[in-house]
């Protein structure tokens, strides 16, 4: 018998162990996706109960995006007035500084 030429089981068994490395690899992929977000998380954490400010900014410009998103996003029939354009632009304008000062 020549051991040069793979048996069946023995390339099955190779197969199996290239797929196990291929889950494996994107079992390590996902952990150090989890792993990138906590940490993002965490410093989230530290930045708000340093400074609350932060976070009560952070909710203004939140709020102030979806009022732009739905303006943006306004049927064909609704004309958005230049006075609403100037009033969210001015309003997003003064929470950036406010924002880049507290951290």
């Amino acid at each position: 018998m020549d051991n040069s030429v793979p048996s069946g089981r023995e390339l099955e068994e190779e197969q199996e162990m290239d797929q196990l490395g291929k889950d494996l690899e994107k079992i390590i992929d996902s952990v150090e996706n989890m792993s990138v977000q906590l940490t993002w998380m965490a410093y989230d954490m530290v930045v708000l109960r340093t400074c609350p400010q932060v976070g009560e900014s952070l909710q203004k410009l939140e709020e102030e995006f979806f009022r732009c998103k739905a303006v943006l996003q306004s049927k064909p029939l609704e004309k958005v007035t230049p006075c609403q354009e100037e009033q969210l632009l001015s309003t997003v304008m003064k929470l950036i500084p406010d924002m880049l000062t507290q951290t």
